[in-house]
């Protein structure tokens, strides 16, 4: 838990500050080839941190989950050995850890989607948006939606 928290504060630290400098280089320089520079820089920077970020938490999530297969293992092994304390756990006997999610059928539990993996994925995706958003515009593309006549 400290990893994740810890590596997703880091993260959306050095994207709040990195932000804030690119504001004051863009009053420094009155929007000149210099502030396109660390934009680029400061953007792809980001998205490499976003990207190793995101790809840890998600590590992470699934070493929680296999984690938490061996506590149920033990819950197991103590219904079995002290009958007891069976209503002291959530698992009922002879129900399997995925029946934990059965109120959500064959789709994903929305827990899944709302992960601090998920929230620095799609703030990582907002950042690559965001940089070729500027790489586009700086190339002089014009995106234009056709109109229907």
């Amino acid at each position: 838990m400290f990893e994740w928290t810890g590596r997703a504060t880091v993260f959306l630290t050095t994207l709040s500050t990195s932000l804030i400098a690119l504001v004051f280089i863009a009053q420094a320089t009155s929007l000149s080839e210099e502030l396109y520079l660390f934009t680029y820089l400061f953007l792809g920077t980001l998205a490499f941190i976003g990207w190793v970020t995101f790809q840890r938490l998600v590590q992470t999530n699934v070493e929680d989950m296999i984690s938490a297969q061996g506590i149920v293992r033990v819950v197991r092994s103590y219904m079995a050995r002290y009958p007891e304390t069976k209503a002291l756990f959530a698992l009922r006997p002879g129900e399997e850890e995925s029946s934990l999610f059965e109120p959500y059928g064959d789709r994903l539990p929305p827990l899944f989607l709302t992960t601090t993996a998920s929230m620095v994925g799609v703030v990582t995706s907002v950042v690559l948006g965001v940089l070729v958003g500027v790489a586009s515009f700086r190339a002089g593309v014009n995106a234009r939606v056709p109109r229907n006549k």
